[in-house]
């Protein structure tokens, strides 16, 4: 009987296409949360973040940012956060999931934020809007294309769990 230890590693293949899409829509996240902090309908106070997102640290500069911003009554830059948070959030996961499930996964949570207002603000509508308006059309361009881009590492995932079910000693088949 062979396991796989605790500390081996298993390399699954590297697909460019899929890089290449992860990467775009990446991209396109990064270009919104900036535009929605440059905007003046989103971001009255033209309040930024003073980090850079690749380093480490950039959601931290959001909470703390988001909790000064509590504390000063800032409503609208407070509604921005509770937005930009979860878009900055599902960055990494999109090199583990499929694109559709992390954005469908940020457009739920989107969905959930503003349902919990019972008497929303217009900024907060407006950016609501705004985000659901970029989740919808990625998920359209993703059900558009004519290829169906697949995470290697989830392929790999589940080749690897159809051959240990395959297996005779496998105590998941009693």
């Amino acid at each position: 009987m062979t396991y796989i230890s605790d500390d081996e590693i298993i390399c699954a293949e590297r697909s460019k296409s899929y890089e290449k899409l992860r990467s775009q829509i990446e991209e396109d996240l990064r270009d919104f949360i900036l535009r929605l902090f440059l905007d003046k309908d989103t971001n009255p106070s033209q309040i930024f973040p003073d980090k850079d997102f690749d380093q480490n640290g950039y959601e931290q500069c959001l909470e703390l940012l988001k909790r000064d911003e509590e504390r000063a009554r800032n409503v609208p830059f407070v509604f921005l956060i509770n937005y930009v948070l979860p878009i900055y959030r599902h960055f990494k996961p999109l090199s583990d999931l499929t694109p559709e499930l992390v954005l469908s996964n940020l457009k739920n949570e989107h969905d959930s934020i503003y349902r919990k207002r019972e008497h929303p603000m217009p900024i907060d509508t407006l950016i609501y809007e705004k985000c659901r308006s970029l989740l919808n059309e990625k998920l359209e361009e993703l059900a558009r294309s004519q290829e169906m881009i697949s995470n290697p590492k989830l392929d790999k995932l589940a080749e690897l769990v159809m051959a240990y079910a395959e297996k005779p000693e496998n105590r998941s088949k009693n």
